[in-house]
């Protein structure tokens, strides 16, 4: 098995530096190297199967013979944009590693009312990252919980970026939905968002009956869905917004010119 080794990789739709990208991986994510082509690599993330190519130097992975994580290993996952790892208990002489929001990393020992965690690096070095950067898995989560924290990311100026799914870089409309229903109750709605539509985890609903945390589907006709949002009340939601001039994560209204003009057709999902 291959994982990630580094913050953040973009992966193409072909090998070639002008190409669009596809999509965004991150630290610790397991991925399958389907073919290489020169000076390129096509790499399959085996989070949601989506497919894509990188540059051979960029790329940095571990093998592995075993899962990454066993059942009995206590595992948490970075809850900031980024954070740092240190080789001691101390910040003064700066990290040995940058880990990005959403990686996952094995405990080996937390001492009771310590500002500091012990770690694991996927290369097997031993680190120490603060308690607060990061939260101890499973996390039992509310939809309110959800909703909250994506409303809060409305307001840290986080950059639209096409195939992004992470705070390191910004994300997309998909991106930042799969990535809100992932961490929070470990459900996979697929890259894209007319994937997203599709799964089974979406089932079609009436307007009138919006709750906070469903989904809001965009597109030109009900077979081309090309934006997604979550639903937050009072006929609000936030999305990796690149319409209205806006091109971050936002706020918008359903009365706004992307839900009443720009996009003829619209569906809602619980």
């Amino acid at each position: 098995m291959l994982y990630l080794n580094q913050p953040t990789i973009l992966l193409r739709e072909e090998p070639k530096e002008n190409a669009i990208v596809a999509t965004e991986l991150f630290y610790g994510e397991e991925i399958t190297i389907l073919q290489e082509d020169n000076n390129w690599v096509k790499i399959r993330s085996e989070a949601d199967t989506y497919v894509g190519w990188t540059p051979k130097n960029s790329l940095s992975y571990i093998t592995t013979k075993e899962k990454r994580f066993q059942t009995s290993d206590k595992i948490a996952r970075v809850f900031l944009s980024k954070a740092h790892v240190y080789a001691e208990e101390g910040t003064v002489f700066g990290p040995i590693a940058t880990l990005p929001f959403r990686a996952r990393i094995k405990v080996l020992e937390e001492k009771e009312n310590s500002r500091w965690i012990k770690i694991e690096l996927l290369d097997g070095k031993i680190g120490f990252i603060q308690r607060v950067h990061i939260q101890l898995l499973p996390q039992k989560s509310t939809m309110k919980e959800m909703v909250d924290f994506a409303i809060s990311l409305a307001d840290c100026k986080i950059p639209y970026f096409f195939g992004g799914r992470t705070m390191w870089d910004g994300f997309d409309c998909s991106g930042f939905t799969q990535m809100l229903y992932n961490e929070f109750f470990n459900i996979e709605l697929g890259r894209d968002a007319k994937q997203q539509i599709l799964s089974k985890h979406c089932q079609e609903i009436q307007e009138k009956d919006l709750v906070p945390g469903d989904l809001i589907f965009w597109g030109k006709t009900k077979e081309n869905i090309n934006h997604v949002g979550l639903y937050i009340g009072n006929d609000k939601f936030v999305h990796a917004n690149v319409h209205e001039l806006q091109g971050k994560v936002s706020i918008s209204k359903l009365t706004d010119s992307l839900c009443t003009k720009e996009i003829p057709y619209r569906a809602f999902c619980h």
